[in-house]
């Protein structure tokens, strides 16, 4: 879908010929002429009908973004669903004090909310210069149900989405119903020897969450790195570097982290649902179903800048933190020389 700006000049042209300044008659083009251009609206509408059964058919998993042999999203079989795609590029520097979504009582969960960030910023400062956060083709989507006599539709959830989010968030994640996966590129890493701190390479580490009013990241793999974790095979060195990945294996507390690194982010998305609902695929981000509630999906191109991880030592289970972007909440703007934009 083309991306457009807004017709703003072409609306005065049209008022001033509505007022009886101009006329003009409406001329067919040849098929010549027609042939040699293409054009799209910045508005796209998609409407996807329930399966006929309980089972999608290849078809029918096709129109909904899924591959044919792939029936993850025939949960949502008795679903319709609605979209509404802006093809629009946007860029956006904001600050937010705090967004919390769901707060109700929720049985079992000691959170009162299923997500709480506070001090978002949207956008970043490098060299005095603004760096907005990029997005492209947002949507709004809903979900209907059929009512028992199958004559009416009900509203089962929408979420609010993007195909494609670029850009520097800062965030204290308090609450986070979802999920989300993230990754660290070399991350400093050290081991505590008598009180004094040994560094000994970097560790490159994935992480990920699923679940429902989470504060952790609970599956934390070490997927390599350099320095000690890049060897092997020698007597005494593996028991240290078995040591270190299972001390970094260890669940990571939400609310460490405080920089997102967003590079070509697919399918991030919102969602508000009063049932389970696998929604169509958009792009090639990882999905899954989305719960009842409040749910953000974000498994796509995040990674964590500026990772430290504190010397391993006792206990061998601790968590890493990296510090706010810089940017203009609550006046951050890293004292950069010739910047006073806050």
């Amino acid at each position: 879908m083309a991306r457009t700006r807004l017709p703003i000049i072409a609306g005065g042209i049209l008022l001033g010929c509505f007022s009886g300044a101009c006329f003009s008659a409406l001329v067919a083009m040849p098929d010549e002429d027609l042939s040699e251009v293409s054009a799209q609206g910045s508005v796209k509408m998609t409407r996807i009908d329930p399966c006929a059964n309980s089972t999608c058919n290849s078809v029918e998993r096709i129109t909904r973004g899924f591959a044919a042999g792939d029936s993850s999203g025939d949960v949502s079989h008795d679903l319709a669903f609605t979209r509404i795609e802006l093809g629009l590029a946007i860029e956006v520097n904001a600050n937010i004090n705090e967004l919390r979504l769901g707060e109700y009582n929720r049985p079992g969960y000691s959170k009162a909310a299923d997500i709480l960030l506070q001090n978002i910023s949207l956008g970043t400062i490098e060299n005095g210069e603004i760096i907005p956060v990029e997005i492209t083709d947002p949507y709004i989507e809903f979900a209907f149900e059929s009512d028992a006599a199958g004559q009416a539709e009900k509203l089962a959830g929408v979420r609010l989405g993007f195909r494609n989010l670029s850009g520097t968030l800062g965030v204290n994640i308090d609450t986070l119903s979802g999920d989300a996966a993230v990754t660290v590129q070399g991350a400093q890493l050290g081991i505590e020897v008598f009180g004094n701190t040994v560094q000994l390479g970097t560790a490159n580490i994935d992480a990920e969450g699923h679940g429902i009013r989470a504060t952790g990241l609970p599956d934390v793999n070490v997927v390599g790195g350099t320095g000690l974790l890049a060897i092997a095979n020698i007597p005494g060195v593996d028991a240290v570097v078995s040591a270190l990945i299972n001390a970094l294996n260890g669940p990571q507390a939400l609310d460490q982290y405080h920089t997102l690194v967003n590079n070509n982010t697919n399918n991030l998305f919102l969602s508000a649902a009063n049932r389970q609902i696998f929604y169509p695929k958009i792009g090639t981000g990882a999905q899954s179903v989305v719960q009842p509630g409040f749910w953000l999906n974000l498994q796509d191109g995040t990674s964590l800048p500026d990772v430290n991880l504190p010397p391993v030592g006792i206990p061998p289970n601790f968590q890493g933190f990296n510090a706010y972007p810089t940017n203009c909440f609550n006046g951050n703007n890293g004292n950069q020389a010739g910047f006073s934009g806050c």
